[in-house]
């Protein structure tokens, strides 16, 4: 039926935002100029290069600000319990806001020649070459002379996102352990099915963790069978929640401190290139593992 609920659109942002990225990152160690030192593979031109990394940074702004988007849609839909119908202006504006600010900062990057090998030749983004050129006064930047600038605009949209996704979570699962206190430790059978973060609309294909139940499936002392099934859910829920900050922290938390030390001028180890290489290139995978749990 296609994309019927906000959910599923919003989804389909961040899909799009992780295809592109990742397209990029298949094909990044061979779409530099081909000559390029750090790039021993390339076979490209700076055409080539310009060209995806344009769509590398696509991602790199898309991903985190429809994770803030679908952290920010669940605590409308969970906390204030807004329906689809009414979360559509909400929508409107979110995917506005995104692809103008995305759109905005990618063509300004293009426009000043910043898409350029990144220092270590596996991809094109945002960088300034030769290598080293802004920090070494003898050597003239041939192209990327504002990179620096696009590079700290990115560090700022992700970490904005990240806080604004922790403050969500948070809410959310503060918001059920008061439900949870007013109600004596027992949900309502309608409140679970109007609150639930994985109900039947958002999530059809999801199924509950396995891993949770075993290690909460025994009912304590003086614990009743409706008492119980709160507890599970409470459970799983805040489960669900730690998973959503922590794909996305793992995600972008090496990408974060090997920027950081490029941008100071120091030198980065080489083991901390593998974890890099890892966590950021399976993004999408942490973030259908997070979803899907």
């Amino acid at each position: 039926r296609g994309s019927t609920t906000t959910y599923q659109r919003l989804i389909f942002g961040l899909s799009m935002s992780d295809i592109f990225q990742s397209i990029s990152f298949i094909v990044g160690p061979f779409i530099a100029p081909k000559g390029t030192y750090q790039s021993p593979w390339a076979i490209g031109t700076t055409g080539t290069c310009s060209f995806f990394g344009f769509f590398t940074f696509v991602g790199g702004l898309g991903v985190p600000l429809y994770t803030l988007a679908l952290s920010t849609y669940f605590l409308l839909r969970i906390k204030y319990r807004k329906t689809n119908s009414q979360l559509i202006p909400f929508e409107k504006k979110m995917h506005f806001f995104i692809i103008l600010y995305v759109s905005c900062v990618c063509f300004a990057a293009l426009l000043t020649e910043s898409y350029n090998t990144v220092p270590t030749g596996s991809y094109c983004q945002v960088a300034s070459i030769p290598v080293g050129c802004r920090d070494n006064p003898g050597y003239d930047c041939q192209r990327g002379l504002y990179a620096f600038g696009f590079v700290v605009l990115w560090i700022v949209t992700t970490l904005v996102s990240l806080v604004g996704v922790v403050i969500n979570m948070v809410l959310i699962g503060w918001y059920f352990i008061k439900r949870d206190k007013k109600s004596g430790g027992t949900f309502s059978s309608g409140t679970l099915r109007q609150n639930s973060m994985i109900n039947r609309e958002e999530t059809s294909s999801r199924r509950a963790s396995t891993t949770l139940f075993h290690l909460f499936r025994e009912i304590q002392d003086n614990e009743t069978e409706a008492q119980y099934l709160s507890r599970l859910y409470l459970s799983q829920l805040l489960l669900q929640a730690f998973l959503y900050v922590l794909a996305f922290i793992l995600t972008f938390l090496f990408v974060w401190i090997v920027t950081c030390m490029y941008l100071t001028g120091k030198v980065v180890p080489e083991w901390m290139l593998y974890p890099l290489s890892v966590f950021y290139s399976f993004g999408g995978v942490l973030n259908v593992v997070s979803y899907d749990w």
